[in-house]
């Protein structure tokens, strides 16, 4: 068992639930050298006597969140109002790059809240997690982008636990919005987040699929939600009573499912279906006998519908035609998630078992062995 800091298992108390860790480190990238001499020569670093302000809400931080060792933080000139924290190893000590536009758009305890949510990331290894193979989809790309988007709301937690205000993070977060000073905006938080709500009729906004990021209304909507949950009320003694974190996370995935990641759930369904019936079907064809018994347990596994489709091109295409099928549904299977993937072998293995059909040595298990990777 690897031994985590105080910080980390502050983050993993407040990860959201389908914020899943893998649980590797990775060593540094070969980039990281690089980059980060490039900021520390462009940039300017912040210190009590450079930056005082910056210096001062760093220092908040690192104590709120309990860093071994306070960030080496550098400033560089960029208008665009974002952070951000390379991957370094979690025993390294920490560096933060602000933009300018940054800093000049938040207050001191606003800032905090920004630094603490780009270190939360450190905290939650999300930025110390093994490479991403090379993607071969779209779903493999949105897969991912689901991955970032929950990723958030976890940052975001870390961040509200440590300047505890929800106040400071609404004031962040519409400014991120708008790009505008807080002396512009007045702190209507209801009107904001209502801007997510969809109007009657509109269209499916699948279009979040793509981004990296939950939109800020939703994201505002999702700290608030668990700024009333039991884990931060232990943790801040803010809140009163709060309702179980479980609940929260609940609500939470059920809007993600609303707003477009429902998709990708649906997405994935499908790419079980498939599998599973031209699994099936090559299981049936496997003596180029299709026999009514094994028909009606297709029919149990996958439904009428779609065992009739298979069985309909089996009996016209063949057994190689089936196994050609069944090793394409495979391959675009391997985007699914393990949790998936395993369900699919589990199906398989039980229909094979139906069937009285020792897998191993048929043309479907032989196709299963080499598509399906359970990595």
């Amino acid at each position: 068992m690897p031994e985590y800091s105080e910080f980390e298992r502050l983050c993993h108390r407040l990860r959201f639930a389908l914020d899943v860790p893998t649980g590797h480190e990775v060593e540094d990238s070969h980039y990281l050298p690089e980059f980060v001499a490039r900021v520390r020569s462009a940039g300017l670093q912040v210190t009590p006597t450079t930056v005082p302000g910056v210096a001062q809400a760093v220092s908040a931080v690192a104590n709120g969140l309990h860093l071994a060792r306070e960030p080496e933080v550098y400033i560089v000139a960029d208008s665009e109002p974002n952070a951000f924290v390379p991957p370094l190893s979690i025993d390294r000590r920490p560096i933060v790059v602000l933009n300018s536009g940054l800093v000049s758009l938040l207050s001191q305890n606003e800032l905090m809240f920004a630094v603490a949510h780009e270190l939360a990331h450190l905290g939650l290894r999300h930025t110390s997690r093994t490479p991403a193979p090379r993607q071969t989809s779209e779903f493999q790309a949105l897969q991912n982008r689901s991955i970032q988007r929950y990723a958030e709301i976890s940052a975001d937690r870390v961040a509200l636990t440590c300047t505890r205000s929800v106040f400071v993070a609404a004031r962040v977060m519409l400014q991120l919005a708008s790009g505008l000073p807080s002396e512009h905006l007045g702190l209507d938080i209801e009107s904001f987040i209502r801007q997510i709500d969809r109007e009657p009729g509109e269209i499916s906004r699948e279009w979040e699929l793509a981004l990296s990021h939950p939109s800020t209304p939703f994201r505002l909507w999702a700290l608030l939600r668990f700024s009333h949950s039991d884990t931060y009320t232990t943790l801040t003694n803010q809140g009163g009573c709060g309702a179980p974190i479980g609940e929260i996370d609940q609500q939470i995935a059920l809007r993600f499912a609303e707003m477009g990641d429902g998709r990708l759930t649906e997405m994935e369904a499908c790419l079980y279906r498939s599998s599973l019936v031209w699994a099936g079907a090559a299981m049936v064809m496997d003596d180029d006998i299709i026999e009514d018994g094994e028909v009606a347990a297709l029919e149990h596994l996958v439904g009428e519908e779609l065992a009739g489709k298979a069985i309909t091109f089996a009996r016209s295409n063949g057994r190689d035609a089936v196994l050609t099928k069944l090793s394409e549904s495979l391959a675009r299977a391997n985007a699914a998630s393990l949790a998936t993937r395993r369900r699919l072998d589990q199906a398989v293995q039980a229909f094979a078992m139906s069937l009285d059909l020792d897998l191993s040595g048929t043309g479907a298990g032989r196709v299963l062995q080499q598509c399906l990777s359970l990595r």
